[in-house]
């Protein structure tokens, strides 16, 4: 089993490999879930508890953090994917090929998470060569 500090450092590692600025420091983040009284039901299954951003969008902060369910955490996300039309997806998978932006960036300006950029990308890709 992971102590506290090994598992701050794992959502670190985490959130930078998605490209999501972290600014906790480790007192902040236990401070955080052990005030939400769910620190024994964190994780990352259903009915399991999260650290969630606001909007999913900005950065791991005291501000712009809350402890939710996993269930819903991504819920904001899918709805905001979902408006992304089949008809843009030839579009999405232009500026990441063509005009070098990154699924981030691409994500950031259309109010939509980068797993949702990297599927469409993925799904582009499998149309134009199977």
């Amino acid at each position: 089993m992971k102590s506290p500090y090994e598992l701050y450092l794992q959502q670190i590692r985490h959130s930078g490999a998605r490209g999501i600025a972290w600014c906790f420091d480790y007192p902040e983040w236990l401070e955080m879930w052990l005030v939400s009284g769910k620190w024994e039901q964190r994780g990352r299954k259903s009915g399991q508890y999260c650290m969630c951003r606001v909007g999913d969008t900005g950065p791991y902060s005291r501000k712009n953090c809350f402890i939710g369910l996993t269930d819903t955490n991504g819920q904001e996300r899918w709805e905001k994917a979902r408006k992304i039309l089949k008809e843009d997806w030839m579009n999405i998978y232009k500026e990441w090929r063509h005009d070098n932006l990154t699924q981030y960036e691409i994500a950031d300006n259309r109010g939509v998470h980068q797993s949702t950029v990297s599927k469409i990308i993925k799904k582009v890709e499998k149309e134009l060569y199977d």
